[in-house]
Protein backbone atom coordinates (compact mmCIF):
# COMPACT_ATOMS: atom_id res chain seq x y z
CA UNK A 1 0.00 0.00 0.00
CA UNK A 2 2.33 2.12 0.74
CA UNK A 3 4.44 1.41 -3.04
CA UNK A 4 0.89 2.51 -4.26
CA UNK A 5 0.79 5.26 -2.38
CA UNK A 6 4.11 6.45 -3.92
CA UNK A 7 3.35 5.43 -7.06
CA UNK A 8 0.62 7.54 -6.80
CA UNK A 9 2.10 10.59 -5.76
CA UNK A 10 4.97 10.21 -8.29
CA UNK A 11 2.21 10.23 -11.43
CA UNK A 12 0.30 12.92 -9.58
CA UNK A 13 3.58 15.16 -9.74
CA UNK A 14 5.00 14.07 -13.36
CA UNK A 15 0.91 15.66 -14.19
CA UNK A 16 1.66 18.54 -12.69
CA UNK A 17 5.63 19.00 -14.20
CA UNK A 18 4.16 18.00 -17.38
CA UNK A 19 1.07 20.60 -17.16
CA UNK A 20 3.18 23.11 -15.65
CA UNK A 21 5.72 23.35 -18.83
CA UNK A 22 2.53 23.15 -20.93
CA UNK A 23 1.13 26.07 -19.92
CA UNK A 24 4.24 28.15 -19.85
CA UNK A 25 4.80 26.59 -23.09
CA UNK A 26 1.44 28.26 -24.32
CA UNK A 27 2.09 31.69 -22.18
CA UNK A 28 5.18 31.61 -24.44
CA UNK A 29 2.94 31.13 -27.69
CA UNK A 30 0.44 33.38 -26.96
CA UNK A 31 3.47 36.01 -25.38
CA UNK A 32 4.90 35.57 -29.33
CA UNK A 33 1.53 35.86 -30.88
CA UNK A 34 1.25 39.40 -29.26
CA UNK A 35 4.81 40.61 -30.32
CA UNK A 36 4.24 39.37 -34.10
CA UNK A 37 0.81 41.48 -33.57
CA UNK A 38 2.36 44.76 -32.16
CA UNK A 39 5.14 44.38 -35.05
CA UNK A 40 1.97 44.15 -37.88
CA UNK A 41 0.34 46.79 -36.39
CA UNK A 42 3.02 49.32 -36.15
CA UNK A 43 4.21 48.31 -40.11
CA UNK A 44 0.31 49.27 -40.65
CA UNK A 45 0.40 52.19 -39.07
CA UNK A 46 3.70 53.22 -40.77
CA UNK A 47 1.89 52.22 -44.18
CA UNK A 48 -1.03 53.84 -43.72
CA UNK A 49 1.21 57.26 -42.21
CA UNK A 50 2.79 56.97 -45.60
CA UNK A 51 -0.23 56.77 -47.60
CA UNK A 52 -2.21 59.50 -45.81
CA UNK A 53 1.00 61.68 -46.55
CA UNK A 54 0.57 61.00 -50.01
CA UNK A 55 -2.55 61.70 -50.48
CA UNK A 56 -2.25 64.92 -48.77
CA UNK A 57 0.61 66.19 -50.70
CA UNK A 58 -1.51 65.12 -53.67
CA UNK A 59 -4.41 66.85 -52.83
CA UNK A 60 -2.32 70.36 -51.52
CA UNK A 61 -0.41 70.17 -54.83
CA UNK A 62 -3.89 69.71 -56.86
CA UNK A 63 -5.23 72.64 -54.75
CA UNK A 64 -2.44 75.07 -55.60
CA UNK A 65 -2.90 73.61 -59.38
CA UNK A 66 -6.21 74.70 -59.34
CA UNK A 67 -6.05 78.08 -57.36
CA UNK A 68 -3.32 79.00 -59.83
CA UNK A 69 -5.31 78.52 -62.97
CA UNK A 70 -8.33 80.28 -61.02
CA UNK A 71 -6.05 83.40 -60.53
CA UNK A 72 -5.00 83.44 -64.25
CA UNK A 73 -8.58 83.15 -65.38
CA UNK A 74 -9.61 86.09 -63.34
CA UNK A 75 -6.83 87.84 -64.16
CA UNK A 76 -7.91 87.50 -68.18
CA UNK A 77 -11.36 88.29 -67.41
CA UNK A 78 -10.55 91.43 -65.43
CA UNK A 79 -7.79 92.93 -67.97
CA UNK A 80 -10.60 92.66 -70.50
CA UNK A 81 -13.15 94.35 -68.44
CA UNK A 82 -10.93 97.25 -67.66
CA UNK A 83 -9.65 97.61 -71.35
CA UNK A 84 -13.99 98.01 -72.30
CA UNK A 85 -13.71 100.07 -69.73
CA UNK A 86 -10.88 102.27 -70.73
CA UNK A 87 -12.48 102.32 -73.99
CA UNK A 88 -16.20 103.30 -73.51
CA UNK A 89 -14.85 106.12 -71.08
CA UNK A 90 -12.56 107.88 -73.59
CA UNK A 91 -15.88 107.53 -76.21
CA UNK A 92 -17.86 109.19 -73.34
CA UNK A 93 -15.25 111.92 -73.27
CA UNK A 94 -15.25 112.35 -76.83
CA UNK A 95 -18.66 112.30 -77.09
CA UNK A 96 -18.92 114.86 -74.17
CA UNK A 97 -21.28 112.85 -72.03
CA UNK A 98 -19.55 112.71 -69.02
CA UNK A 99 -18.20 115.63 -67.06
CA UNK A 100 -14.71 116.23 -66.37
CA UNK A 101 -15.16 115.18 -62.66
CA UNK A 102 -16.99 111.89 -63.69
CA UNK A 103 -14.32 111.36 -66.12
CA UNK A 104 -11.81 111.79 -63.20
CA UNK A 105 -13.26 109.60 -60.69
CA UNK A 106 -13.90 106.58 -63.28
CA UNK A 107 -10.23 106.72 -64.63
CA UNK A 108 -9.36 106.65 -60.72
CA UNK A 109 -11.68 103.43 -60.07
CA UNK A 110 -10.26 101.89 -63.07
CA UNK A 111 -6.28 102.58 -61.63
CA UNK A 112 -7.50 101.30 -58.31
CA UNK A 113 -8.75 98.00 -60.39
CA UNK A 114 -5.55 97.74 -62.42
CA UNK A 115 -3.87 97.65 -59.45
CA UNK A 116 -5.78 94.98 -57.62
CA UNK A 117 -5.30 93.03 -60.66
CA UNK A 118 -1.86 93.70 -61.08
CA UNK A 119 -1.34 92.29 -57.10
CA UNK A 120 -3.38 89.74 -57.82
CA UNK A 121 -1.07 88.46 -60.90
CA UNK A 122 1.71 88.59 -58.91
CA UNK A 123 0.48 86.52 -56.51
CA UNK A 124 -0.10 83.79 -59.45
CA UNK A 125 3.12 83.85 -60.26
CA UNK A 126 4.47 83.39 -57.13
CA UNK A 127 2.15 80.31 -57.22
CA UNK A 128 3.67 79.42 -60.65
CA UNK A 129 7.00 79.21 -59.03
CA UNK A 130 6.24 77.54 -56.15
CA UNK A 131 8.51 74.08 -56.54
CA UNK A 132 5.89 71.28 -56.02
CA UNK A 133 8.26 68.53 -54.82
CA UNK A 134 7.45 64.72 -56.85
CA UNK A 135 5.36 62.37 -54.50
CA UNK A 136 6.97 59.58 -56.07
CA UNK A 137 9.73 59.56 -52.98
CA UNK A 138 7.18 59.45 -50.59
CA UNK A 139 5.60 56.47 -52.57
CA UNK A 140 9.06 54.79 -52.77
CA UNK A 141 9.56 54.71 -48.76
CA UNK A 142 6.53 52.15 -48.58
CA UNK A 143 7.28 48.78 -47.18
Amino acid sequence: MNSLFKLTLMMLCFLVIAGTSTFAQKEQKNADRAKHAAKKEVKQAKSDSLQTKVLVHENKTHELDSSVTQGEDKVKEARAKIEEAKVKLEKDKKAKKISESDYKEKKEKIAKAESAINTLEGKVAKGKEMERPMVEPLKQEQP
